[in-house]
């Protein structure tokens, strides 16, 4: 038997033919052992022998000592057989598949039993490699797979980002402890400690969008450790998008019918205001002209916000751009300052870090930033205190740019938080209901969420991620 060594890799043999080879080296392996018995035997014999009278001490010496050459060869050969195997089979149990025997270096006793061997640790390897092919393989489509995968340990409280969405969504590289969930609200570490197969939690980062997340798990048992598969996915983008798809058909449908009625109306009402304008004057024409004018203006009005109500319907169409986020706002604060003077609303700028890029189309986020900034300054100068107005642009820890526009104005009830999104719902009397809907639709076009908060400053904080 030979040592081990580090072989280019053997070919993988049959299993039938391995056995013949393994039946082969039994026959060949026992004849050996069986001539050298019967070789110590007889020399020992013949040792003995050549010690009766007469006796020949010198022949009796050279019998016993070859006796005792031949017994320590076959010693030997066992003892080497027996290392060798023990090695091969360790390596084995430790999956150490880069040693093998040399069947060109064995003696005919042990070529047989090294091919077989080599056969083996050939198709262990072969086997080794597809599996990890095939675990390479799913590895890369769970990295792919869009929807966060978690794999939770009740144990040991240990959890797993299994892919990239896992990663992203919870802004860790690694495995984590269950109770570091807790940044990300109460809900969320309650939620990742429940048992049942489907159910909902909304997560609320401190600083990026909130979510809602729906919840599927099953359990699992890898390597005798029983573990929880959790799959979360996103629902609240889903909705709003499905409700601003709603509210489009809606407002396509009952504009189209309102404007055919309208113009008509309205163009009538103007033709019947500029006729009773040129009656003599009388206390029925002045009637007359009064009820004409109302008409008139009313209509004109209901056309102008029906032409408004138009907008909802179209989708904006993108022109994504990198746009440098302090030019941005220091623009923003030139055109805030033209209808704002400091000397009524003071607005503060804050960019992190200086020279931070947001990917948008910059006269869709000019629009709807400029809306949120005026929206800021009426609310906070209805207040008798110093009107005060921040803009945020910072980086989310999912990677996203988070904007937040700041007032120290009475604030959004936590009742209305979602209603003030929905088409012509205004808290002010001579709001229109539009800008933050539109708000809504142009952060939904950008793959990203705009929400209401309770700002710091005590008034409202309006959160875009983009």
């Amino acid at each position: 038997m030979t040592p081990l060594r580090n072989p280019v890799a053997a070919p993988a043999l049959h299993a039938a033919q391995r056995a013949r080879l393994v039946r082969g080296f039994a026959r060949r392996f026992g004849w050996q052992l069986l001539w050298r018995l019967l070789a110590v035997l007889g020399l020992a014999a013949g040792a003995l022998w050549a010690l009766w009278p007469p006796a020949l001490p010198a022949t009796a010496a050279l019998l016993g000592g070859a006796a005792l050459a031949v017994l320590a060869s076959l010693v030997r050969r066992v003892w080497q057989t027996n290392l060798d195997l023990a090695r091969l089979a360790d390596l084995l149990r430790h999956g150490d598949l880069t040693q093998t025997f040399d069947p060109r270096a064995a003696d005919s006793g042990f070529v047989d039993l090294a091919l077989a061997l080599d056969g083996l640790v050939g198709d262990l390897r072969e086997r080794a490699r597809a599996e990890r092919a095939t675990h390479g393989h799913w590895q890369s489509l769970v990295e792919q797979v869009p929807t966060p995968l978690l794999a939770i340990d009740d144990g040991t409280g240990e959890v797993e980002l299994m892919n990239h969405a896992a990663r992203r969504l919870f802004d860790r590289p690694h495995g984590q402890r269950l109770a570091d969930f807790a940044v990300y609200g109460e809900g969320v570490l309650a939620g990742l400690r429940r048992t049942e197969a489907s159910y909902h939690i909304d997560l609320a980062p401190p600083d990026d969008a909130a979510q809602r997340l729906r919840v599927t798990q099953s359990r699992v048992v890898h390597l005798g450790r029983a573990r929880r598969l959790l799959a979360l996915q996103p629902v609240q983008d889903d909705i709003a998008a499905a409700q601003l798809a709603l509210s489009g058909d809606l407002v396509r449908v009952l504009s189209h019918e309102v404007m055919n009625s309208l113009t008509p109306v309205t163009s009538l009402a103007a033709s019947a205001a500029t006729a009773a304008a040129g009656l003599p004057a009388s206390d029925e024409a002045a009637r007359l002209q009064s009820a004409t004018a109302a008409v008139a203006r009313r209509s004109g009005g209901l056309l102008r916000f029906v032409q408004d109500f138009r907008q909802l319907a179209h989708t904006p169409q993108l022109r994504v751009q990198a746009l440098p986020a302090a030019p941005l706002a220091r623009h923003l604060a030139l055109l805030f300052e033209s209808q704002w003077p400091r000397a009524a609303v003071a607005l503060h700028l804050h960019v992190n870090p200086p020279d931070l890029t947001i990917r948008a189309d910059p006269m869709l986020l000019e629009q709807v930033l400029l809306n949120l900034l005026r929206n800021a300054a009426q609310a906070c100068t209805a207040t008798p205190a110093a009107s005060v107005v921040e803009l945020r642009i910072a980086t989310a820890r999912s990677g996203r740019a988070l904007i937040e526009v700041h007032d120290n104005g009475p604030g959004v009830p936590e009742a209305l938080r979602e209603d003030i999104f929905l088409p012509f719902f205004s808290t002010r009397p001579q709001g229109s209901g539009i800008g933050l809907s539109l708000a809504r639709q142009v952060a939904l076009t950008h793959g990203g969420s705009i929400q209401a908060w309770a700002s710091p400053l005590g008034g409202a904080c309006f959160r875009l991620v983009i």
